[in-house]
C-alpha cells in the first residue's frame, strides 16, 4: 500500500494553528482535536513547520510554564521529516523508526496535504495482517 491509499482511507484533514498563536492555544487545539501535532501557518496560510505534543513536553522541561506564553512559531520544527503520496507504508514505517518520530507530513507537489501518525500505520498494518491470516485460513479449509 502506498500513502496515498492510506490517506483517502483516513482522511486528509490538516490541523493548523498560526504562527503567533500562543502555546497554550496549540494545547487546547491538540487536547480538543485529540491529535498529536498541529500544523503552523502564517498569516497568509503559508506552513511555516509543526508543533508536537512531544515539542511542548520537552520545552515544559526545559523552560517550565513561561512557554505557555510563547508563539507557536518558537517552538515549532522547521525543518520537516516527509514523504511523498506514492511513498510505500514500508518505508513510511522506516522512516518513523529510523528518526523517532511518530507523525510524518504527506508532500504532493512540495505541498503538505496531509499527516500520517504512527497510529494510522499501525491500524493499516494490522488490518493487512487480519487480511491475509483471513485468506489462508480460507486456502487451508478449502485445501
Amino acid at each position: 500500500m502506498i500513502v496515498s491509499q492510506l490517506l483517502s482511507e483516513k482522511g486528509p484533514e490538516l490541523h493548523s494553528v498560526n504562527d503567533e498563536h500562543e502555546i497554550n492555544k496549540v494545547i487546547q487545539t491538540l487536547a480538543k482535536k485529540r491529535i498529536g501535532l498541529v500544523v503552523v501557518t502564517d498569516n497568509l496560510d503559508q506552513i511555516k513547520g509543526v508543533v508536537s505534543e512531544r515539542d511542548i513536553v520537552r520545552a515544559l522541561g526545559e523552560f517550565g510554564s513561561k512557554i505557555l506564553k510563547w508563539p507557536a512559531k518558537r517552538l515549532m520544527s522547521k525543518d520537516l521529516i516527509t514523504c511523498q503520496i506514492e511513498t510505500t507504508i514500508s518505508e513510511v514505517m522506516h522512516k518513523m523508526t529510523e528518526n523517532r518520530i511518530r507523525h510524518l507530513p504527506i508532500l504532493n507537489d512540495e505541498k503538505i496535504i496531509g499527516i500520517i501518525s504512527i497510529g494510522d500505520v499501525l491500524k493499516n498494518r494490522l488490518q493487512e495482517l487480519e487480511n491475509e491470516g483471513a485468506m489462508l485460513r480460507q486456502y487451508i479449509s478449502n485445501g
